[in-house]
């Protein structure tokens, strides 16, 4: 566009001001012919001061718009600067456009970047910041405009990040725990850009080194829990195969080795009802109006033989009129897992209460107050976590995986329901799931 611009300025503008002149030297000598040269010299000198006024007014309304160029302006009608604003207006018109596309390019790129799950950071050769992308900032504890020009080693600290910045290695990627930014879990690769500058790449790995850790204690705490019964079995089975001993002595055994079993079975089927829970979270259950007043009386039967041994006192305290929204499986396991606890640690001749309604928040409540041992505090908020135990022994003699109240918070969460848990030692402790009332109905 310059070129072409320039081209017909030279073609052009210089050949009409050579036309004028010729012009004005011929009226000049037309004058001076016929009438007085002095009266041609005026005529010549007023045509040369008016067109050097003309000129001068042309170029300084040139300068002006040049220093705030806009597309709204009073164009000559005639001569030579009618073709150089015409020209000018249509590179500034061009000009404009691209500007426009390139704003748009990079609102895309604003936009891209900040949705973008990877932080970004371009470094120079001397590890200084360019610019950062906003997760890069918020990762990191950038701020972009601020920390312009400062070394990326003040913000991380670390000396493995130290040694892989000034290594040449770019293609492996190491994670960085520890970093005192939130605590934070950050995966970092740094990748070449050109050949000045290199891109930091950084990834936010917290939750996923937290379900390896998980996974790798709850790994630990099954094989764990599966070895003591299986122990136990291998060791009453070699002696039943190696000593004689009398069928009173083994029907003891026999009863040990069935307990055994037993408890391998329930922690087997709560592991398999955790893992399924997990599978279905984003699958669409078959969810159902339940009856919890049916529902809590056919718990209370089917676990009639732990409390057997105890003569414990279950009252239920149920509104008829609220039901609750759920899969009816899930829903038996979480309240079962509750009330059985209740039976399990509670006193022989102790008193169970089963509370079911809504509160003065419109909120419905599942409540299960024992009489039992109690709960010392510090050990409350820790209830929920997989095979965590207050009384290790008590529990397995009791026949509990560790796993009941795990399972129970499980399926509060998918519902969105919260788990209350009070106690008070030797008085007795209180359990009680509250629903969001989307999930339940009033009739």
């Amino acid at each position: 566009m310059k070129n072409k611009f320039f081209e017909f300025f030279f073609r052009n503008f210089f050949l009409k001001i050579l036309v004028l002149l010729a012009i004005f030297s011929l009226l000049f000598v037309f004058i001076d012919s016929y009438y007085s040269f002095i009266l041609g010299v005026f005529f010549y000198g007023l045509v040369l001061t008016l067109w050097i006024i003309y000129q001068a007014k042309e170029t300084q309304r040139l300068i002006f718009w040049l220093k705030s160029p806009t597309k709204n302006f009073k164009q000559p009608l005639f001569g030579p600067w009618k073709e150089i604003y015409s020209e000018l207006k249509k590179i500034f018109i061009f000009s404009e456009k691209q500007k426009e596309e390139l704003n748009r390019n990079i609102s895309v790129f604003k936009r891209t970047a900040e949705v973008m799950s990877d932080g970004v950071i371009i470094l120079d050769k001397n590890n200084h910041i360019i610019a950062a992308t906003p997760q890069a900032e918020n990762y990191l504890n950038i701020k972009s405009e601020k920390d312009k020009g400062k070394s990326i080693i003040n913000f991380i600290r670390n000396p493995i990040f130290v040694q892989h910045l000034k290594s040449k290695n770019l293609e492996s990627s190491f994670i960085l725990e520890d970093l005192n930014i939130e605590k934070k879990a950050l995966e970092i690769k740094i990748a070449p850009y050109d050949n000045e500058e290199r891109l930091l790449i950084c990834r936010d790995v917290t939750k996923l080194r937290k379900l390896e850790i998980e996974k790798k204690d709850f790994v630990a705490n099954v094989s764990h829990e599966l070895k003591t019964p299986l122990t136990i079995l291998s060791g009453y089975l070699e002696t039943l195969i190696e000593v004689p001993i009398s069928d009173i002595k083994k029907r003891q055994i026999y009863s040990e080795m069935s307990r055994q079993s037993k408890r391998m079975s329930t922690l087997i089927n709560d592991l398999l009802f955790i893992s399924k829970i997990h599978h279905t979270k984003k699958i669409i259950s078959k969810e159902e109006k339940i009856n919890i007043k049916i529902l809590t009386r056919e718990i209370c039967n089917d676990l009639k033989l732990i409390k057997k041994n105890k003569k414990i006192k279950i009252n239920l305290n149920i509104e008829a009129n609220c039901f609750l929204v759920a899969e009816k499986k899930k829903l038996r396991s979480a309240f079962s897992n509750l009330i059985k606890n209740a039976i399990m640690y509670s006193k022989d001749k102790g008193e169970i209460n089963i509370y079911w309604g809504v509160n003065s928040s419109n909120l419905a409540e599942f409540t299960v107050e024992d009489s039992g041992i109690g709960i010392q505090s510090n050990h409350i908020e820790k209830l929920t976590e997989r095979f965590y135990r207050v009384d290790i022994d008590r529990s397995r003699k009791s026949g509990g995986t560790g796993l009941g109240l795990s399972i129970v918070k499980e399926i509060a969460d998918e519902y969105n329901a919260r788990l209350e848990i009070n106690s008070k030692l030797g008085i007795g402790s209180s359990f009680k799931l509250i629903f969001p009332s989307t999930f339940f109905e009033i009739n």
